[in-house]
């Protein structure tokens, strides 16, 4: 209890001491995004290009490693134990 009344005197004292200012109005013709908020606008564009190359980057190693233990698995179940080539197994067939 002692210590919530103090605290509130030290809070009334300090807002007597400092005034807060009045806030000003802002010009809404003077407000623009300027050149900062260009440069962050482009530097973040810049950094979404490069993580999206990244990502298709990635996704296509994942599908050729997963590619290449499917045949090397397949290869060795044949019993040759060399690596089959890469490519369709089956040829395409006219779908007209």
């Amino acid at each position: 209890m002692l210590l919530a009344q103090t605290l509130g005197h030290i809070s009334d004292l300090a807002a007597a001491v400092t005034p807060s200012p009045a806030p000003k109005p802002i010009d809404d013709d003077k407000v623009q995004p300027g050149w900062l908020g260009l440069g962050i606008l482009v530097a973040m564009a810049i950094a979404v290009v490069f993580l999206i190359r990244s990502m298709q980057a990635r996704l296509r190693n994942i599908d050729v490693d997963r590619h290449r233990r499917e045949q090397e698995a397949r290869a060795q179940a044949e019993g040759n134990g060399a690596p089959a080539p890469i490519g369709d197994d089956e040829p395409e067939t006219d779908k007209n």
